[in-house]
């Protein structure tokens, strides 16, 4: 109640023509009732599981209780006038579930990143002139298991291909199980948490960037980053992962979790010959995920809900 009152009052001090959430874990779904309250239009981007599920990682919450918690979701999600998602999965996962009825505005507005094409033109004719038959993998990402962490190393360790490393980077709660895995395989390559500008640098050193998640991410950021620092893509195929890839023609998917299947793909892309048409498709297409767009994609939304 009290997220409730205090939310009340920025909107008698502010008043906002439009109220735009995006995710909404710790906080209260009154907010959006109050909103109702006050006539002002609700726009709510999915960028999680909220809707589905009381947890952040629906798979560990009890079926009985992810059903009662759709019912309780459908009456709040009734308040909210526009709805978006990063990708088709996420927005067709919620509005199945049978949320988001009253919503006039449905839309898959795509997350982004700032690209600047020069530099990653450049870091691509780098990474095309390069012929050291040495190659790098790299992974980015929390250490948790859902992230296909486990799979993911089986892989490369199973590689017919030995001439490669695996760098990883990330923390979480399997960094002891990647330290040990490094410490008994000096291919293997734990960096922790880098920041943002060694984990660029990171990006530009390598060749190939792995994305094993066996949880459906609800879009996958970290495919379009990899492709902006001319790292074609190898990425499990489950929730909005697919949909990147059939966009920029940026990397490969394979069944989450076949370990097999892996390492086939990273085999397959240990010849740097078989670059070129990967860089060629995300220089074509990698616009689709630039901010500017992303920016006039919403003040479309706003537009045209204040017009409604």
């Amino acid at each position: 109640m009290k997220c409730r009152k205090d939310f009340e009052f920025v909107c008698k001090e502010f008043k906002p023509d439009i109220v735009h959430t995006n995710t909404i874990y710790g906080m209260s779904y009154l907010i959006w009732k109050a909103a109702y309250k006050y006539k002002i239009p609700i726009v709510h981007t999915i960028r999680d599981i909220a809707i589905v599920s009381p947890v952040q990682y629906g798979h560990k919450a009890n079926p009985v209780i992810r059903l009662i918690h759709r019912f309780y979701m459908r009456s709040f999600t009734e308040y909210v006038s526009c709805v978006t998602a990063p990708s088709r999965y996420t927005l067709e996962t919620s509005l199945a579930a049978g949320c988001f009825k009253r919503a006039e505005v449905k839309k898959c507005i795509f997350n982004s990143v700032a690209i600047n094409h020069s530099e990653t033109e450049a870091i691509m004719k780098e990474k095309q002139d390069r012929t050291s038959p040495h190659i790098k993998f790299m992974y980015a990402g929390r250490l948790v298991y859902f992230k296909g962490i486990e799979h993911m190393i089986r892989a490369f360790e199973s590689m017919q291909y030995k001439d490669c490393e695996l760098y990883i980077c990330g923390n979480g709660e399997m960094e002891e199980y990647v330290k040990k895995c490094a410490a008994q395989n000096p291919r293997i390559v734990f960096c922790g948490k880098l920041d943002n500008e060694r984990l660029a640098e990171k990006y530009k050193e390598c060749d190939i960037l792995i994305v094993p998640s066996v949880w459906p991410e609800p879009f996958g950021r970290v495919l379009i980053e990899g492709n902006k620092y001319g790292l074609p893509v190898i990425a499990g195929r489950c929730g909005g992962m697919p949909e990147i890839i059939e966009n920029t023609h940026g990397g490969e998917t394979y069944e989450a979790g076949d370990s097999g299947r892996l390492a086939e793909l990273m085999d397959h892309l240990t010849e740097r010959k078989r670059y070129k048409k990967y860089f060629n498709s995300i220089l074509q297409t990698i616009d689709i995920y630039n901010i500017d767009r992303q920016i006039d994609k919403f003040e479309q939304v706003y537009n045209e809900i204040l017009r409604r």
